[in-house]
């Protein structure tokens, strides 16, 4: 399973529309992929809550190889 979800974090000033997202909170987007037996296989969380999750899918290192 792979999925997104967002971290509230704090940032300076000038960078919070950056990780504004839809919801108007400022976050981190994280990707999580669990295998089948729910262990945690790999995490990616260095986007800003502004991007969306198709694109952190299309730029991971899992892309190619899924």
């Amino acid at each position: 399973m792979i999925d997104g979800t967002h971290i509230k974090v704090k940032v300076p000033r000038e960078k919070k529309e950056r990780f504004r997202n839809r919801k108007n909170d400022v976050t981190v987007n994280c990707q999580v992929v669990f295998d089948d037996q729910m262990r945690l296989i790999n995490l990616n969380a260095r986007w800003p809550g502004s991007t969306h999750d198709a694109r952190i899918f299309r730029e991971s290192e899992l892309y190619p190889l899924l």
